[in-house]
């Protein structure tokens, strides 16, 4: 685990450097920007050890002490994936919010020459995954099923990170998608994408 912590260390490092010198100046929706991609970036990265551990590899049990600690820590791993995919859709939606509040003034958006069907597709992978991840994440805390059926619906989320995986793939921002982060966040979606899809087959 101290090399995932090393992991995710050096990812917080490398965005934070690649923050713009004005940085400090910039305003909410800057911030929030920033925010929706360091939570991504933190859920893709959470959900490629998620689907490594609920495979179950002999290494890695290993490693970690034994099953009991493989389950411990994916428990705590799948915790921590909802409470970010709750940050992060906060933060999606939250300018509608502060708008309806009176707290935020928008201008505008400049017209979009020609449609871009495959963003909208990719941020309803997003959603979808989003919904799907906190419904298994509630299922299994309240244990509403027996564990051989849980266990059968927990494959599907090997599905929902793969969704996960396309959505930030392609929503991540130009100007970030071949810095240090950029390419962790591509690995991460990769990795996350390539455990869940072995885990379906």
């Amino acid at each position: 685990m101290k090399y995932f912590g090393l992991w995710l260390l050096i990812g917080v490092i490398s965005w934070w450097w690649g923050l713009p010198a004005d940085a400090g100046g910039q305003g909410f929706l800057f911030w929030r920007g920033q925010g929706i991609q360091l939570t991504g970036w933190l859920m893709m990265s959470l959900m490629a050890l998620l689907v490594l551990m609920a495979a179950r590899p002999r290494w890695l049990e290993q490693r970690l002490g034994g099953l009991d600690h493989l389950y411990l820590l994916h428990k705590w791993s799948g915790i921590s994936t909802g409470v970010l995919a709750i940050v992060h859709w906060a933060l999606t939606k939250s300018p509608r919010w502060l708008v309806d509040l009176g707290l935020l003034q928008l201008g505008g958006r400049p017209p979009r020459v020609g449609g871009d069907a495959w963003r909208g597709l990719a941020k309803s992978f997003g959603e979808w995954a989003f919904y799907g991840m906190l419904l298994l994440v509630i299922i299994s805390l309240v244990r509403a099923l027996p564990y051989g059926r849980f266990r059968l619906i927990h494959k599907a989320a090997a599905l929902l990170v793969t969704l996960a995986a396309v959505h930030s793939l392609y929503l991540l921002q130009p100007s970030l998608r071949w810095s240090l982060f950029g390419w962790q966040v591509q690995l991460s979606c990769v990795l996350a994408a390539v455990i869940g899809l072995a885990c379906l087959f």
